[in-house]
């Protein structure tokens, strides 16, 4: 397979997958405003979204019975698997080539996307690498006497900041470092 052949199957595919995806959201998003679209919005009351929309597995399952959020949903998840799909295209176009090299970078890609995309964000208790949520950060207070000129602004509009001073900028800057070094050292070790 000829880099020509791959690019212009790549650009198929990923042509194809926003497409696709960009109709299936419009025709929920119509299907959607059809059914509700003249009713009076309801803030008072939040209602979290079904676990059918949550979940990728119970999405598909769902299609069976669809309606129109799950309809958009469907779509949104045809966008988001459409690079996943090309990174996958390119894996078996490299392989055919026997370009050993661009297969590990790609199954180590792809591995990574999928991981991602499996792992819930924020599930379980994962340290984290640079300590920032330690880190105290500016606060803002309000008054309602403008410092300038002593006159009086609205409440609740800042006019002055507080700040635990240099320190925190030095503990910015000493994370930054230790992350960066981090980085470094893991793709050395690659």
């Amino acid at each position: 397979m000829t880099d020509d052949r791959l690019e212009q199957m790549v650009g198929m595919l990923l042509r194809t997958g926003v497409l696709l995806s960009a109709v299936v959201v419009l025709a929920g998003g119509v299907w959607w405003l059809a059914e509700v679209g003249r009713a009076a919005p309801a803030y008072r009351q939040f209602r979290g979204e079904p676990a059918e929309l949550r979940d990728a597995r119970l999405l598909v399952t769902s299609l069976a019975h669809p309606r129109a959020e799950a309809l958009i949903q469907l779509g949104l998840l045809l966008l988001i698997a459409t690079p996943v799909a090309r990174v996958a295209l390119a894996l078996v176009a490299f392989a055919l080539e026997r370009d050993h090299t661009y297969v590990v970078i790609t199954v180590v890609v792809l591995a990574t996307l999928l991981s991602s995309l499996a792992t819930p964000f924020g599930a379980g208790p994962a340290p984290h690498a640079t300590g920032l949520r330690r880190t105290p950060m500016p606060s803002t207070s309000t008054s309602t006497t403008s410092p300038a000129a002593s006159l009086r602004v609205a409440p609740g509009v800042p006019v002055k900041m507080r700040s635990p001073g240099i320190s925190v900028t030095q503990r910015l800057i000493q994370l930054t470092i230790v992350a960066q070094s981090k980085m470094k050292s893991a793709v050395r070790s690659f």
